[in-house]
């Protein structure tokens, strides 16, 4: 199942691999539900920004409940990689360009997102099923938690 092709350049094993779940033993196995949360967010997100801008590593994909709530995770209840409800996403880079470059072309795409991020050293970006937002925010460090902005 962890090679499933969710798109041309994408297979389901970059979506679910996980050192903290490996290392934890925690299970990262997604529903069909879920696999199918990540396709949409890999065929209208990810394989154009692939396409235009060269090879995307996956830094952070699916996250099962479990993995979620880990410490070393510390994800949000209702993260979007949690691939619920319509939603999914991935933290990522592009190898050779800056991350500002990257949300700058992702900005000025018509990409269906609902969320983008510029963190520090990577990107997120989320999709969702219905009317994507297309929230674009900057995370940046002030007195040792991470405080997101719109920008």
């Amino acid at each position: 199942m962890n090679d499933l092709q969710l798109s041309k350049n994408f297979k389901l094993s970059e979506f679910v691999f996980s050192n903290v779940a490996a290392d934890a033993g925690i299970d990262n196995t997604p529903t069909v539900k879920q696999i199918k949360n990540m396709t949409v967010l890999c065929l209208t997100v990810l394989q154009p920004i692939r396409d235009a801008l060269g090879p995307v590593e996956i830094t952070s994909g699916f996250r099962s409940s479990k993995l979620n709530k880990h410490p070393l995770v510390g994800g949000s209840p209702n993260s979007h990689h949690r691939c619920h409800s319509g939603y999914a996403a991935a933290d990522f880079k592009v190898r050779g360009v800056f991350v500002q470059d990257v949300v700058e072309w992702i900005r000025d795409s018509p990409l269906p997102f609902e969320q983008l991020i510029s963190e520090p050293t990577w990107v997120h970006i989320s999709s969702y099923l219905h009317r994507p937002k297309r929230e674009i925010m900057k995370a940046t460090h002030e007195g040792g938690k991470m405080v997101y902005t719109l920008i």
